[in-house]
């Protein structure tokens, strides 16, 4: 008898009901296993968050006299519970595990394990499955000088309060004892706000150089003796502590910018601080990082100078027809008393709009106020008289007042920052979005002539290149032939924080300052140190912003 085959739709049939049969079989391990895993990758994902928080938390208490290991371990298990609570799937047998490492770049290693009970993977005789985290959080001691712009368009803005309460919880993220804080407002002029020892300092015998006068509230020396300098101290909970001297700090609804005055009188206050810790190092080696921090909402419109520089002399500053009596004259006058004063031009957007001013009275050559004074604005008409006591200013027609008496806008500052050039052409003014504004307002394609002493315009050229200048010459340390036996560079950074105010914004000149990519002077490091620029449109953003620079430079980062 002939055998005859099934039909293929029989053989179909039994095909797939075998497959029917087989798939619960080969489905239902695998959805098990699956839950498993995802159940496994929650709690991993718990575990790492838990990691994550306890190397920033702990790493934000490097330095203090608090068990960073032990903190690490304490932030783990109030983030990751391993009592059976819900949401953990009844993980156990936590093991955290943090490792310190001190030295001036501080590290903090952290890891840790729990195991994961099983549902259906015990079938396989899996009973739980070890899930692992770990995180590294390292904080550098830091050392830095916040500069804070109190114009009058911070005041107009209404950013003035918000910038000092931003100012304050700023401070509050770095460490008393490890780091060191210190502060300078400026407006016209700069005051050195914190720390405020030694206000007024006794004269040093022999006396100082150049400039000669000694101001009462500000020491010029920059050795490891000198009186000011970041501290530690900036939180001790005193009346004159930084907490306290930025809050007292008072605004001026007219004040002017000089931007230039206020960096150099922060890089002079972190030497000062730099020259102590190799004094008292047991390796004589500063191993802190330097920062300034700048918050500012506008372009310089005022710059220190001062007139009769012999050093500035290459085309006189003065007319020879001024019957100032500290004219430089060759032969009989060669070095006179110098005439220091800031010098302000009125402008808005940028824009000059009037002649600029006579010389105004300088915060840190004023013997007859005190810091206090000067923080709390003692009185604008005395702030500004135009007779910058104690430098001798007779016999001019036009000094005091006026402009008269000047054949050339100075070549450089009083500080020795350079107003020539053409720097001023990258300025590029940007709005609320950072969007470019067009036409520039400040530049406006004629070039600076410093023979039109009497235009704004000019100034504010010359004004800009001297700021541009005083930033360049603090990122390259150029004071350091003049530390004597100082064999360590300072690297230092400047952060910048631009609020856009009732104005628009130089960018173009801030990014400059900060040396970040993108500037058009931009040098990468070792030869510059790169900081940090962030523009804030509005008070919101400006608290934000304040928590990226200080996590910039404590370099906290897990």
């Amino acid at each position: 008898m002939r055998a005859h085959s099934r039909p293929w739709s029989s053989r179909r049939g039994s095909a797939l009901m075998l497959f029917t049969v087989m798939l619960p079989a080969v489905l239902i391990p695998l959805v098990a296993l699956g839950i498993d895993a995802t159940m496994c990758y929650i709690v991993q994902a718990k575990l790492s968050a838990a990691v994550d928080g306890a190397a920033l938390g702990a790493g934000r208490l490097i330095g203090t006299t608090a068990d960073p290991e032990e903190i690490a371990k304490e932030f783990i298990a109030a983030n990751f519970r391993a009592d059976n609570t819900a949401g953990f799937w009844r993980a156990y047998d936590l093991q955290p595990v943090a490792t310190y490492t001190g030295g001036a770049a501080k590290v903090i290693d952290i890891s840790a394990t729990a195991k994961v009970p099983l549902l259906f993977a015990r079938v396989f005789g899996q009973a739980f499955a070890t899930v692992a985290a770990n995180a590294q959080a390292t904080r550098r001691d830091a050392r830095l000088v916040f500069v804070l712009d109190r114009s009058g368009s911070m005041y107009r803005s209404g950013a003035y309060i918000p910038a000092k309460a931003d100012a304050i919880s700023f401070t509050h993220l770095f460490t008393p004892t490890v780091d060191e804080l210190g502060f300078i407002a400026f407006d016209g002029t700069a005051t050195v706000g914190y720390p405020s020892t030694g206000y007024p300092p006794a004269i040093p015998s022999p006396a100082p150089p150049s400039p000669p006068a000694f101001p009462a509230n500000w020491d010029h020396y920059i050795k490891s003796t000198s009186v000011g300098g970041p501290d530690k101290n900036f939180l001790d909970g005193t009346a004159n502590d930084m907490e306290h001297q930025i809050n007292a700090t008072a605004n001026f609804t007219g004040g002017s910018t000089n931007t230039s005055e206020a960096l150099w009188l922060a890089y002079a206050e972190l030497q000062k601080a730099h020259l102590k810790a190799i004094a008292t190092s047991p390796t004589h080696v500063d191993e802190k990082t330097n920062a300034i921090v700048l918050l500012t909402d506008g372009v310089p419109q005022s710059i220190s100078i001062w007139p009769n520089n012999p050093a500035d002399n290459a085309v006189a500053v003065l007319k020879t027809s001024s019957l100032c009596a500290n004219k430089i004259v060759a032969g009989t006058n060669p070095t006179p008393t110098p005439m220091l004063g800031w010098i302000s031009y009125p402008a808005s957007a940028g824009t000059p709009q009037n002649p600029p001013a006579g010389l105004y009275r300088l915060a840190s050559e004023d013997p007859l106020h005190t810091q206090s004074q000067w923080l709390n604005y003692w009185g604008t008409g005395t702030a500004q008289t135009p007779t910058p006591s104690p430098n001798t200013i007779t016999g001019c027609a036009g000094m005091p007042a006026g402009l008269s008496d000047f054949n050339r806008i100075p070549s450089i500052d009083m500080y020795g920052n350079d107003m020539t050039g053409n720097a001023y052409q990258n300025s590029q003014f940007v709005d609320g979005s950072g969007t470019p504004v067009t036409p520039n307002p400040m530049y406006t394609g004629t070039a600076l002539n410093r023979a039109n002493t009497t235009a704004s315009y000019d100034w504010a050229l010359a004004t800009w290149n001297g700021t541009d200048s005083a930033a360049k010459r603090i990122r390259t340390d150029v004071n350091k032939p003049n530390r004597v036996g100082d064999l360590t560079d300072m690297k230092i950074a400047i952060y910048v924080i631009g609020y856009r105010g009732d104005d628009n914004i130089d960018q173009g000149l801030l990014m400059r300052i900060a040396n970040v990519a993108g500037s058009t002077s931009f040098v990468p490091p070792p030869n510059e140190q790169t900081g940090f620029y962030v523009l804030a449109s509005d008070t919101e953003s400006m608290a934000v912003a304040f928590q990226k620079v200080a996590s910039a430079i404590l370099r906290l980062s897990k």
